[in-house]
């Protein structure tokens, strides 16, 4: 009587048991997955984020340091590594301000391609390449194990002690006096 009534007792069939097995592992899976892409997002923000304050930190020590000297001779080059944080490289380069052609700059504010206007926008275009210097500075990531990546950062100079009056005040209306873009 005993036996009878462990055989006729209900059970989980070899299949059942099998495809349950499965659903949890597929379960298991997923989740597993989404924890891994996750830490790869986490992770890569962490760079981002750290980049992004070596650069800030980077161009305010370039700005403190080219304060008061004659922008145009400043150094077209130069490039380094960041004591504090293994793996992160620096390097900037500068270049004057580089304009438009002549007959583009015309065009755009809508004056006669004539000799006195060509005249004025090369006058323009020689006292701004002398006085508005372009900085742009990139931070390197390099590591045999990661993936390497850069990011930069663009900023613009004035020299305001060699620009004419009448060039300062339009660029003071645009950029004032001590602010890099």
């Amino acid at each position: 009587m005993f036996i009878s009534m462990i055989f006729n007792k209900k059970a989980f069939s070899l299949i059942e048991i099998l495809s349950s097995i499965l659903l949890l592992a597929g379960l298991i899976a997923i989740v597993v997955q989404l924890s891994y892409g996750n830490n790869i997002r986490v992770k890569k923000a962490r760079q981002l984020r750290k980049t992004a304050r070596l650069l800030e930190l980077k161009m305010t020590e370039l700005k403190q340091e080219f304060q008061g000297k004659d922008i145009v001779n400043l150094p077209s080059e130069e490039q380094g590594e960041f004591e504090e944080e293994e793996n992160y490289f620096w390097s900037y380069k500068t270049q004057a301000l580089q304009l438009p052609d002549r007959s583009l700059i015309l065009s755009l504010i809508q004056l006669p391609d004539n000799q006195l206007n060509s005249q004025l926008v090369e006058t323009l275009r020689s006292v701004l390449s002398d006085t508005v210097i372009e900085l742009k500075l990139t931070v390197e990531y390099r590591s045999k194990r990661e993936k390497e990546f850069s990011y930069s950062l663009t900023a613009y100079f004035v020299n305001y002690d060699e620009a004419p009056d009448f060039i300062l005040s339009q660029i003071s209306n645009i950029i004032p006096r001590g602010t890099t873009l």
